[in-house]
């Protein structure tokens, strides 16, 4: 009998419940770090405000926000959705991972054609990448003793001459989409 009477208060509370159009699983994402992603709500049309926390301290009020991350780690995002100021739903979104931003390495610059720079004689320079990289990804910067010679998408200079000897600092940059940059410094020794 007692457990008639539960399952029938059980059926009543479950018809007297809203239905809500939020999906109920839980999505797993991957993201790189610094990249945006959409959150949605699936919104139910009842619901009139909302509230995400996106665990990492950041939360938004639109419903269906975009957020970044700039940590990498585990992120457990939690959307609550009211209607006339009433919680009337709060349960875990998303699970987010953000891996490392992949910050650009340059692995040696390269001196052409003799490896050996001359007064006068034109000298080129190629920048060599580390092998993850996809070259036509990327723009390239070139200093000598920190002035700009040169920024854009080769990572060779050519025909560079200096006329008089002694040792030059070179910087090479190699920049993103995210504005992530890795350098390379050396110093190179022009003779006679």
């Amino acid at each position: 009998m007692n457990r008639l009477l539960g399952i029938i208060l059980l059926v009543v509370l479950c018809t007297a419940c809203e239905k809500s159009n939020y999906a109920d699983s839980v999505t797993t994402v991957s993201l790189e770090g610094g990249e945006d992603y959409e959150f949605t709500t699936y919104k139910s049309r009842n619901s009139t405000t909302f509230l995400w926390d996106f665990g990492d301290g950041s939360t938004s009020t639109l419903e269906d926000p975009i957020h970044s991350y700039s940590t990498p780690g585990k992120y457990s995002v939690v959307l609550s959705a009211f209607r006339g100021g009433k919680l009337i739903y709060s349960r875990l979104k998303y699970l987010v991972t953000v891996k490392q931003l992949f910050k650009p390495r340059i692995d040696y610059l390269e001196v052409y054609p003799s490896g050996i720079v001359t007064v006068n004689e034109p000298t080129n320079f190629h920048i060599e990448l580390n092998e993850d990289l996809t070259a036509s990804q990327y723009d390239y910067a070139f200093y000598l003793d920190g002035v700009k010679l040169y920024q854009g998408e080769s990572r060779s200079l050519y025909d560079m001459k200096f006329t008089t000897s002694g040792y030059y600092d070179i910087q090479c940059k190699i920049f993103d989409k995210n504005d992530m940059s890795g350098t390379y410094d050396t110093t190179i020794f022009v003779q006679n």
